[in-house]
């Protein structure tokens, strides 16, 4: 596993920082109900440029973000990945995430990219600790964040949805 500010590879991925050049590939995904069910539910094309527009901005601000995740044989763009900051129950918290098209789901991507964004949270961002939030019912990704050594933290409402907040302190306790 490769990991700098900017982009990271694993032995089956590689990711790039996002980019306005990524809108069609956000559309893509963003209008697949499969891929969207537990984020929130599909966005239009309005709601895709505002969520690209907003991550950008992120990126810009504090020199990580999200990146798109692409599948390096095809070099086609399979989800994303990401590290970003967020205000939890008024606290400032760092958030690692990933989604995947569903075509790949099932083949041990997600704990790759959760992997990656751990790593890179822990080793070149030097964070303390790294939250990860899914819907409850969300058992795949449960499983996902409970492989990479993340622990169920408590419930709490995101976007008027129900959600599981995970932790994980590092980068001494983190044995990927």
């Amino acid at each position: 596993m490769v990991i700098d500010g900017n982009a990271f590879s694993t032995a089956r991925l590689r990711a790039e920082p996002l980019s306005d050049g990524h809108l069609a590939d956000l559309l893509a995904m963003h209008a697949d109900p499969v891929q969207m069910e537990m984020l929130g539910g599909v966005r239009d094309e309005t709601q895709t440029r505002e969520y690209l527009d907003r991550n950008l901005a992120h990126r810009a601000e504090h020199g990580f973000g999200l990146w798109m995740v692409r599948d390096p044989a095809t070099s086609a763009i399979i989800g994303r990945a990401l590290v970003r900051t967020l205000s939890l129950d008024g606290a400032d918290e760092v958030e690692i995430g990933y989604s995947l098209r569903p075509d790949y789901w099932g083949r041990g991507l997600g704990t790759e990219i959760a992997i990656a964004c751990i790593r890179h949270a822990f080793h070149a961002l030097g964070l303390p600790s790294v939250v990860a939030l899914t819907q409850p019912h969300n058992v795949r990704s449960r499983r996902v964040l409970e492989k990479v050594g993340m622990r169920y933290e408590r419930d709490v409402t995101r976007g008027d949805l129900p959600h599981v907040v995970y932790r994980l302190t590092g980068p001494l306790s983190y044995r990927p």
